[in-house]
């Protein structure tokens, strides 16, 4: 809830919120696409199931810690991925 400020607080909250998302959508690509080498690895035999949930759990906590070292460093975000669209904006 932005109390104070003025609308210049409302847009820095919408600013952040497509931050975020695009920071969350960002994670889940990254997430999927080593989930899918992992499914891939498995699917071949070459992956035990207790070796495919430790490597589907690894990629998705390395992924997100990921996102979250580049967000707090300043970087910009992946280039694949452009800001994600507010609603009603």
């Amino acid at each position: 809830m932005v109390l104070r400020g003025g609308l210049e607080q409302v847009v820095s909250a919408l600013d952040l919120a497509g931050h975020s998302i695009g920071a969350v959508r960002q994670t889940l690509r990254m997430a999927a696409r080593a989930n899918l080498a992992v499914v891939g690895l498995a699917s071949l035999g070459l992956a035990q199931p207790l070796t495919s949930i430790v490597l589907s759990h690894g990629t998705a906590v390395i992924t997100a810690m990921a996102t979250v070292h580049r967000l707090e460093k300043g970087l910009p975000r992946l280039p694949e991925l452009p800001p994600a669209p507010l609603r009603g904006a």
